[in-house]
């Protein structure tokens, strides 16, 4: 039988890492509240007529080192403060130990667009591929009854899985095994990686590149295991 080890639980490991700064940051053992910088994001576009490439690298991730080589699955409850175009509040994977400057990326949780919330990611390897559906609940803490988003990424070898639940209130969804909604798939995600051993990043993001005052993100019970 398969066994998992769980690697991180919570946000008391003294081996998270913030990267780029951020506005302010306030843990707990279980929760992490982020605000990031103004105008801050992950984004990358080739060049396109008239316009130079682009490769924003600039959100608040906070996150963990992992072995690049083995499976796992990482998961965490999310909730914001929504309020400008684009406010985004994540997970994030990146394919080394870097702040996904050059690497491949995913991230995937809650954005704005239109006035509206919804739910997806975007898998950056190498231009960035947004994909989105219009979500269900409101996790926005300016309403008046916000849901938690969980959001779980699962990289088996070559291919990495994302799924998702809402909820009133964040429960452990590791002893409950609930019935998660899969909403992404990914294959061959880092495919020119070097097969020699070498160091991921797992962690959450939360940025905003239309908001003039930070973009502030709260998430809880966030865990890594190997599989």
């Amino acid at each position: 039988m398969a066994t998992t080890t769980t690697i991180y639980q919570g946000f008391d490991s003294d081996r998270f890492r913030l990267s780029p700064p951020a506005a302010s940051i306030r843990t707990t053992s279980s929760t992490a509240t982020i605000q990031a910088l103004p105008k801050s994001d992950y984004w990358r576009n080739p060049a396109s007529p008239g316009e130079e490439a682009d490769n924003r690298h600039t959100g608040a991730f906070y996150a963990v080192p992992i072995d690049g080589n083995k499976s796992f699955e990482a998961g965490v409850w999310i909730q914001g403060k929504w309020a400008a175009q684009y406010d985004q509040g994540c997970m994030m994977v990146v394919a080394d130990d870097s702040d996904g400057k050059d690497s491949s990326w995913i991230k995937t949780g809650v954005e704005m667009d239109g006035g509206k919330e919804w739910i997806g990611g975007v898998v950056a390897s190498h231009w960035s591929d947004w994909a989105i559906a219009l979500a269900p609940k409101s996790t926005s803490q300016l309403s008046e009854d916000p849901y938690w988003l969980f959001i779980r990424i699962v990289r088996l070898g070559p291919t990495v899985r994302v799924f998702h639940l809402y909820s009133r209130e964040p429960f452990n969804v590791e002893d409950t095994s609930p019935d998660l909604v899969m909403i992404r798939e990914v294959k061959g995600f880092d495919h020119h990686a070097a097969p020699s051993s070498h160091e991921w990043r797992v962690g959450v993001m939360v940025c905003g590149p239309k908001s003039d005052a930070g973009t502030e993100a709260t998430f809880k019970d966030f865990y890594v295991k190997y599989l």
